[in-house]
């Protein structure tokens, strides 16, 4: 009997690994890059206009996802979010419940009522501010008896 040969030649063993764990980038690029989270290996390049603007709303909507699980701070893309998502995704960092707020009738927005927080006072209430913590975070919004 002969002793089973290890195979040696990397270039093989680089195929097999493209074939059975890259995802299917070369084969189907939109399918690809319409998941959202590959954008390293979507080719952009590839893509009609119309589905270059699919995938951006793909990725944005990833990136939102992944941002508003509030543990992954180094790989979300905070200067892709809205001021609105911003908020939202800064509420889950901190760990803080994120309360939207509906429109008044006098105004379009919530934030238009209140005013700003002043950095005199020792409790800020209902009124709107930005506090930079210590470790470098910071909560943009609402404070209401703090």
């Amino acid at each position: 009997m002969r002793p089973i040969r290890i195979v040696k030649n990397h270039k093989l063993i680089f195929v097999l690994f493209l074939c059975f764990c890259v995802p299917p980038a070369f084969a189907n690029n939109l399918k690809t890059c319409l998941k959202g989270n590959f954008q390293a290996i979507c080719e952009h390049h590839r893509l009609t206009p119309e589905q270059a603007v699919q995938v951006e709303k793909a990725e944005l909507a990833y990136n939102l996802k992944t941002c508003l699980k509030g543990n992954f701070q180094a790989i979300c893309e905070h200067h892709r979010l809205t001021p609105e998502q911003a908020k939202r995704v800064n509420a889950a960092e901190l760990g803080l419940p994120y309360i939207e707020k509906k429109p008044t009738e006098n105004s379009t927005s919530q934030i238009e009522t209140l005013h700003e927080c002043s950095s005199e006072l020792e409790v800020w209430n209902n009124c709107y501010g930005v506090h930079q913590y210590d470790d470098g975070s910071k909560y943009d919004g609402e404070w209401t008896d703090n």
